[in-house]
């Protein structure tokens, strides 16, 4: 987004994690301003489109785009990474929408992106509440592409598939042979790669401009043609 000439603000209730991000910036000599904020609170989200307001007077783009994943199963997943599951995955967007919207109608324009999944749409035994957050989430996008369209507001998902992100390795380190399971995963792959964050990100700035202007209440399957294959 910020170098296509956007005016970017990240958040993250993670500070370190928040300055690496920040210092990705600052390396490609981009601009970025950070907020330090928990995405999964009313009072989080309601802060950072503060910040967004103050700092750019309006806000064109909002990318709901954290997300946690314990790779449990249900009958093992404690009440505690069930909700926080929930909390930071649906719930914190569900906020993040109703804090960004006022702005937005207010204006009579405005895209938001959702990353989902595509847990939402096929069985991954290995994630079964993230799965059901992510299927959340397309739900949500069509509820709001509908209510909000007539305002000028546009919503979609962006739904990957194995993206190359600590998240992804935290998931191969659980294997036995983590470099074995990784060429099985990419074998699956029409492609025969996983994907890379760039990926996404390219996604996410067209669907965020005006050549995806007549596309909304829509999940965008971005996965190397995992779920084109049967067998």
């Amino acid at each position: 987004m910020a170098e296509e000439g956007a005016h970017v603000l990240i958040a993250d209730f993670n500070r370190q994690a928040l300055d690496a991000a920040s210092e990705a910036f600052v390396d490609r000599r981009l601009p970025v301003l950070v907020c330090e904020v928990d995405v999964s609170t009313p009072e989080g989200n309601a802060h950072l489109v503060q910040q967004a307001l103050r700092a750019f007077g309006q806000i064109d783009i909002f990318h709901a785009n954290a997300g946690v994943a314990p790779f449990k199963d249900l009958i093992d997943s404690t009440p505690a990474e069930i909700a926080a599951t929930i909390d930071i995955n649906l719930t914190g967007a569900v906020y993040g929408c109703s804090a960004v919207l006022p702005e937005m109608i207010s204006r009579g324009s405005g895209v938001i992106l959702l990353t989902a999944s595509i847990a939402a749409f096929v069985g991954d035994p290995t994630v079964p509440v993230y799965s059901a957050t992510k299927g959340g989430l397309t739900a949500l996008c069509k509820s709001l592409a509908v209510r909000h369209g007539p305002q000028g507001i546009r919503c979609n998902t962006i739904c990957p598939g194995d993206v190359r992100t600590p998240m992804l390795e935290k998931y191969l380190a659980l294997n036995a042979n983590p470099a074995l399971a990784r060429e099985q995963m990419i074998d699956r792959y029409a492609l025969k790669r996983l994907g890379e964050p760039e990926d996404i990100g390219r996604l996410a700035v067209f669907l965020a401009s005006e050549d995806a202007a007549w596309i909304t209440g829509t999940d965008i399957i971005i996965d190397g043609g995992l779920m084109a294959r049967c067998y």
